[in-house]
């Protein structure tokens, strides 16, 4: 399976939370910017987890899935969206043309 990573030509940007337990960063976005040769990351500190990249929800939904929508207090999900956002346009103007 690692053979197939050596054949990703594109540019790749990938972002990994240290706080997923979802999907750990050490077992899948760091391994594959490990294996994606050319690949750029980025990786968000502190207690920002795997949802975190989902859209505010209204308070009735945080009470019925407190887990998916709910934050550790440190953490703005809407700085995080934010910090995405301006990652992909950097990422995005860089490479658009290049391809």
């Amino acid at each position: 399976m690692e053979k197939m990573f050596k054949l990703v030509k594109d540019p790749v940007f990938i972002v990994g939370c240290r706080a997923d337990r979802v999907t750990p960063v050490a077992r899948y976005a760091r391994h594959y910017h490990a294996l994606i040769e050319h690949s750029e990351y980025f990786e968000f500190d502190g207690e920002v987890g795997h949802y975190v990249m989902l859209p505010e929800a209204s308070d009735e939904v945080k009470k019925e899935t407190p887990e998916v929508f709910v934050d550790d207090p440190s953490v703005d999900r809407k700085s995080v969206h934010q910090k995405v956002i301006d990652l992909a346009i950097d990422f995005f103007a860089e490479h658009i043309n290049k391809v």
